[in-house]
């Protein structure tokens, strides 16, 4: 038995008189035992099923075109798989009760990465900042002693950003 995860984007915002009709149509893309989360904001649709074969090509294969199916049964045109995730059960199982510790960075760490005093971390990553770069990292942990981000995250940020910009202001 093998655990399939895809995640699909490129779902547009359905407009009011097609959100119940859509968000039923995509449940319809998991069988059952299986589940889906859609995020109309995003357009995304993330689906999860077990699949009953001996191959995990087969078993991906399988809930990718169910999946893509039911996207297209909602309407839907022009979306695409952008992960998709194969595992045994044991190995989900492995995944849940012993997950790998995230590597995590508050806004000291972070302005070390980003090679900025920490005040201008601060100023570029806090959500809420009228100086908040809108291609920075979102933190995944906010705390009373502050926001926790992922190491890669902001690495990857710290590599992307043009640190020739002039700090802006966010109408």
């Amino acid at each position: 038995m093998w655990v399939i995860e895809i995640g699909i984007s490129g779902i547009p915002t359905p407009v009011e008189s097609e959100t119940r009709e859509r968000v039923e149509a995509l449940g319809r893309a998991a069988p059952a035992g299986g589940r889906t989360r859609y995020d109309a904001a995003r357009g995304t649709l993330t689906v999860r099923s077990h699949q009953d074969h001996a191959d995990p090509l087969e078993a991906a294969a399988t809930a990718k075109e169910r999946a893509l199916s039911a996207v297209e049964a909602a309407g839907v045109t022009g979306a695409q798989v952008e992960a998709l995730t194969v595992m045994t059960e044991a190995e989900e199982v492995r995944h849940l009760m012993y997950p790998e510790p995230l590597d995590v960075v508050g806004t000291t760490e972070a302005a070390r990465i980003l090679d900025v005093t920490q005040p201008r971390a601060s100023d570029l990553l806090r959500e809420g900042s009228p100086r908040r770069d809108p291609q920075a990292p979102t933190p995944i942990v906010v705390t009373k002693a502050g926001s926790l981000y992922l190491r890669k995250a902001v690495e990857r940020y710290a590599a992307t950003r043009n640190t020739d910009q002039i700090p802006w202001k966010n109408s």
